[in-house]
């Protein structure tokens, strides 16, 4: 092998106990300040492969594993994960699982303590890179009282903190508004030419103009490898949507050029079935998350609940479950108190979600808690897996999943409850596009029957696509609730939400001169691709 960063020959894994191959003699090399985008659908292999760059495969998640891995010339499997973290920084898709300390300035410290760094570059280092994802007002906050994509900026922080030379990305984003993932590749972008990226994204837009190379992963096997401008002239835009891989929007445009049809709009309005009321909500010993907030969701809708990181969504959603009880103010769900057993509430991490040794019997008691018995509800749980894709998977553990397949798991459970309302944080965090769509369309499904749903999310292209009405906060304030058409028609307002138009959205605004004609076309595109089902 020779002087390159990053050099992975024929490499094979298999998981212990696993019946095959995840990976299949995945081959390439990066020079040094490289950037690699990797891609490819849901459980495809792509976090795995990142895995194995660092020593996490096999040193800490065990298995079968062939082929040969150099980074700076160590071999991580056998130089281990503490050797290979004074070059090597990985950012994973779950940030709760990385991070260990108590605030935020130890967590970022932590690893610098561990490699020895002096006490004073150490301290400028922390300070530098809190100031570069935006924390460096939370440094003494406690990491538990931070919101998702805060504890994501904080997995970051603490990456870049090391200087490494090859930094290890998996979704770096998926938790972050659209501001923030925007602003963290603009100072990432600074690192060009000096450290090696590579990185799994599903926002694509963001990273495209950087990367030097593409990765293209199906079933564990290397699709494609070279330039980004060569992975159109070896594989059709319209196989990669088929597939399920996203690809940059403005680059798919000719495949949106027809007149929009009809989706089918929401049902005719009806009195909310849900009703906050001057809500304000404060963590125990914490700040205040909510301040007076009211807000309604009406049955048979799609609401989109949008806002920077640490606005408030996860907890209003989590007062709209019962969950939480708000300090002030009331919340009714049809009349009532909000009560959990009343709701299905989709957590942000799906793992939270899972409580049996195997993914089947998960299933099965989202359905017996739903009144079906033992038999039937194994043969219907058994029925809906089949339906997902997730058969394959019946007898495995739920952590076990990619974090796809654990979010397509944690949807299926909420559909196995059958409740009127339907509340859901990131619903499509982590899924390919193909497996996004589905959830798109599933949830445009449960509402057009009847259902109530309310979503918090960062995804620009979902809030287009789905939504019939949206509710924005800001510091804990709601500043905007209505329509989809008279959000999208705000740009200051969309600022404030810290929200970008998709750019092909955009692109067709310009084209059509009509916001509302330039939307139908979008949500063609992104729910009916193939002109199927539109």
């Amino acid at each position: 092998m020779g002087n390159e960063a990053v050099e992975v020959s024929d490499l094979w894994f298999r998981y212990l106990g696993g019946r095959s191959f995840v990976l299949k003699g995945i081959s390439f090399s990066l020079e040094e300040g490289e950037w690699l985008l990797v891609l490819g659908p849901t459980g495809s292999g792509k976090s795995t492969l990142l895995l194995t760059l660092n020593g996490i495969i096999p040193c800490f998640i065990p298995g079968e594993l062939e082929g040969e891995v150099r980074v700076f010339g160590l071999d991580p499997a056998k130089v281990g994960v503490a050797e290979m973290a004074r070059v090597a920084a990985i950012v994973l898709q779950d940030p709760e699982a990385q991070v260990i300390a108590f605030t935020v300035e130890e967590e970022v410290a932590f690893a610098l303590e561990n490699l020895l760094v002096p006490r004073d570059e150490g301290l400028r280092r922390v300070a530098e890179a809190l100031r570069a994802v935006g924390l460096e007002g939370l440094r003494r906050e406690a990491v538990d009282t931070l919101s998702m994509g805060q504890k994501q900026r904080l997995a970051l922080a603490s990456a870049l903190a090391l200087r490494p030379r090859l930094l290890i990305l998996d979704e770096p984003t998926a938790h972050l508004d659209p501001a923030s993932a925007l602003e963290f590749y603009k100072v990432l972008s600074r690192l060009r030419g000096e450290t090696t990226v590579i990185v799994v994204e599903h926002r694509v837009d963001y990273v495209w103009e950087f990367v030097d190379k593409v990765l293209l992963i199906e079933n564990g096997v290397v699709k494609y490898f070279g330039d980004p401008e060569g992975l159109f002239n070896r594989i059709s835009l319209p196989y990669l949507l088929k597939t399920g891989i996203w690809i940059p929007e403005v680059l798919a445009g000719e495949l949106v050029r027809r007149e929009p049809g009809e989706l089918g709009g929401p049902s005719p309005p009806s009195s909310p079935a849900i009703m906050a009321k001057q809500v304000s909500y404060r963590y125990p010993g914490g700040r205040e998350a909510l301040r007076q907030v009211s807000i309604t969701a009406e049955e048979g809708r799609v609401t989109c609940i949008l806002g920077p990181n640490g606005s408030g969504k996860t907890t209003l959603l989590k007062l709209l479950a019962g969950i939480l009880k708000p300090d002030h103010g009331y919340v009714l769900i049809y009349g009532q108190q909000p009560r959990p057993e009343k709701v299905a509430y989709v957590m942000q991490n799906p793992e939270h979600m899972f409580v049996a040794r195997s993914v089947l019997e998960d299933v099965a008691l989202s359905l017996k808690s739903a009144g079906y018995g033992e038999g039937e509800a194994r043969r219907r749980a058994y029925s809906l897996l089949k339906e997902y894709n997730l058969e394959e998977y019946a007898d495995r553990s739920p952590f076990e999943l990619s974090q796809g397949e654990k979010r397509l798991l944690s949807l299926l459970l909420m559909a196995a409850l059958n409740r009127r309302v339907i509340l859901m944080d990131e619903p499509t965090f982590g899924l390919d596009r193909r497996y996004a769509g589905i959830v798109a369309r599933e949830l445009m499904k449960l509402a057009r029957a009847g259902r109530t749903v309310v979503v918090a999310t960062h995804d620009t292209w979902l809030v287009s696509a789905i939504s019939d009405k949206v509710v924005v906060l800001r510091e804990g304030r709601a500043v905007f609730e209505g329509g989809v058409v008279e959000f999208l028609s705000q740009p200051k307002l969309m600022t404030e939400a810290s929200f970008s138009p998709p750019p092909l959205l955009e692109a067709l605004v310009g084209e059509l001169g009509d916001l509302e004609k330039a939307l139908l076309t979008y949500k063609r595109y992104l729910l009916y691709p193939g002109g199927e089902g539109a």
